[in-house]
């Protein structure tokens, strides 16, 4: 005898804005209270008892594309399941948090803006307080809407089925009472992987007691671990990034953490090496063909490593 399968109940993720019917007022003050969905596939609870689990905001601003960020907060941003810093962030079976660190880029397709500005005794926002909370929706291809189409869609049509309101996506907060997580850029970031990794040598530290490695691609980022890689150290690279614009690279570490490829003074720290045994430097702006020749012939003239 076959079980009887349970019914599967959607879900809506916290924070998505959800367009419904009209409320009746005389009903809002009582302890249940439900609102019916515009499309008509269901309800919806605003509270059960002491509960609250929707309340009323203004028609949100969504953008819709393609779109490059990069994280400011020092400390970094977890992803979440739903455009609220009260959504549950996204984990692994090993418990291990999905989030990016300061200075990585992420690129997103869809940029949601929640404004709350009436008096609301759900929430307790009065009738002088402003809020906003910005979520970006990361870059996937496989839900991607194209901004043609996008366009040619007002909110209430976007979601008017229960599935596009159901679906999973994954999201991060642009900023929200007044802080900024996420910094938008005007153009793309150079960003290259490879799974077997790049080898890099320290040549010069700057100050002396090494080379710092950083929890993320940038100056604000904390210290990875508090270790140092020392001159003359060799360390594997997975990933190089280079901001639009900028001649330092970030290089992140097949062990962990970041380093940055030009030091305070301009100047290279680090240097690839090479298959054939050269070395060049990388992020200085200038690989050109001479460069490289007279690289190559310091090498053999004084049997040591060149950096320039």
């Amino acid at each position: 005898q076959q079980q009887q399968q349970q019914p599967i109940i959607p879900v809506i993720p916290c924070g998505m804005v959800v367009p419904v019917e009209r409320l009746d007022p005389s009903t809002s003050s009582k302890k249940k209270c439900f609102s019916r969905l515009f499309n008509g596939q269901g309800w919806i609870p605003r509270c059960l008892g002491e509960a609250l689990y929707a309340y009323e905001v203004d028609t949100p601003d969504i953008r819709v594309g393609s779109f490059w960020f990069r994280v400011k907060s020092r400390s970094g941003l977890d992803v979440r399941h739903g455009p609220s810093s009260n959504a549950p962030t996204i984990k692994s079976d090993d418990d291990a948090s999905f989030r990016f660190e300061c200075g990585e880029f992420l690129r997103a397709s869809e940029i949601m803006t929640v404004f709350n500005n009436k008096a609301n005794s759900e929430t307790g926002v009065g009738a002088s307080a402003k809020t906003t909370e910005c979520f970006a929706k990361l870059y996937r291809r496989r839900n991607h809407l194209g901004e043609n189409d996008a366009s040619q869609q007002t909110l209430l049509h976007r979601f008017s089925s229960l599935q596009s309101l159901i679906s999973p996506g994954e999201w991060v907060q642009v900023h929200g009472h007044g802080e900024l997580f996420l910094e938008e850029c005007s153009a793309a970031p150079i960003i290259e992987r490879n799974r077997d990794g790049w080898q890099y040598t320290v040549t010069t530290c700057g100050t002396g007691e090494g080379l710092h490695v950083r929890a993320g691609p940038s100056a604000e980022a904390d210290i990875f671990s508090g270790e140092l890689i020392c001159e003359g150290e060799d360390f594997l690279v997975s990933e190089k990034v280079t901001a639009d614009g900028d001649q330092a690279a970030w290089l992140r570490r097949k062990s962990g953490g970041w380093v940055h490829s030009i030091g305070n003074d301009g100047k290279a720290v680090v240097v690839e090496t090479v298959a054939s045994g050269v070395r060049r430097t990388y992020g200085d702006g200038q690989n050109n063909t001479e460069q490289s020749r007279r690289m190559v012939r310091q090498i053999l003239e004084k049997g040591s490593r060149a950096a320039y």
